[in-house]
């Protein structure tokens, strides 16, 4: 926990570590797996697991609800815990790759110029899509992030948890703390970015061979009115006020 007097509050480093790398998509390898999150494989061998069928009629199916028996040793005591039942694990009866299952790094070496072209690309077709709307937002850093991204073996999304766009501003502390997002523009924003997602590919992922679904997520990030910098620039400024009132 940084202290409240240091410019550099856990708030500014968490959204701007994570814009600056977005940025930097062609030049920082970790961030050409930005597509990539948590997920374990799960096959339905019971039949039991819940199936999802998208609106395109693919089937996805997701972790079969298990317990887990834990022990909590500073009571001496057993129990046991629900796990499972959220990821998608199968789509159309084919597994979901996982990436960090994998971890091979010559894979990701040699793939990583194409899934930085995606991702670049992607975020292109994103800022095109909202021109017109960011030119009547209010000031602010924004993010429009979606979770269990689902890719097919065509490159195609075929499933994600969307979830709404928020802002983040300056307040008069110079801190970053969230802010409203206009309704009308939100709505507007969210069905635009909806709509690049459900028509873009990517370059579908080959594993030994085959091209195969994976899991992954994506955050589109951007800002209105402040530099990548303005809470240091701000800062910054007070400070020099303060030392040449010190030395009138």
């Amino acid at each position: 926990m940084y202290p409240e007097d240091d410019i550099y509050n856990a708030n500014f480093y968490y959204l701007h570590f994570r814009y600056i790398l977005s940025c930097l998509m062609k030049y920082v390898l970790a961030i050409s797996f930005a597509a990539i999150a948590s997920l374990t494989y799960a096959k339905d061998k019971d039949g039991n697991a819940p199936v999802i069928v998208t609106s395109k009629g693919d089937k996805l199916t997701l972790e079969t609800v298990h317990e887990r028996a834990v022990h909590i040793s500073n009571k001496h005591t057993s129990s046991t815990l629900k796990v499972g039942g959220q990821r998608p694990v199968m789509l159309n009866g084919k597994e979901i790759y996982f990436f960090e299952d994998h971890p091979d790094t010559r894979f990701n070496m040699e793939s990583s110029k194409v899934w930085t072209r995606d991702y670049t690309r992607l975020n292109d077709r994103m800022d095109e899509a909202i021109a017109e709307e960011k030119k009547q937002l209010p000031e602010g850093y924004y993010e429009y992030r979606i979770e269990q991204m689902v890719v097919d073996e065509h490159g195609a999304i075929v499933y994600y948890k969307p979830q709404t766009l928020i802002r983040k501003v300056l307040n008069a502390d110079d801190k970053i703390v969230p802010a409203e997002v206009p309704e009308a523009l939100s709505g507007i924003i969210e069905k635009k970015i909806q709509r690049v997602l459900d028509t873009y590919r990517y370059t579908p992922f080959m594993h030994q061979g085959k091209a195969t679904p994976y899991l992954g997520s994506y955050s589109y990030l951007f800002n209105i009115g402040y530099t990548q910098h303005a809470q240091v620039d701000r800062i910054t400024e007070k400070l020099k006020e303060q030392i040449k009132k010190q030395h009138k």
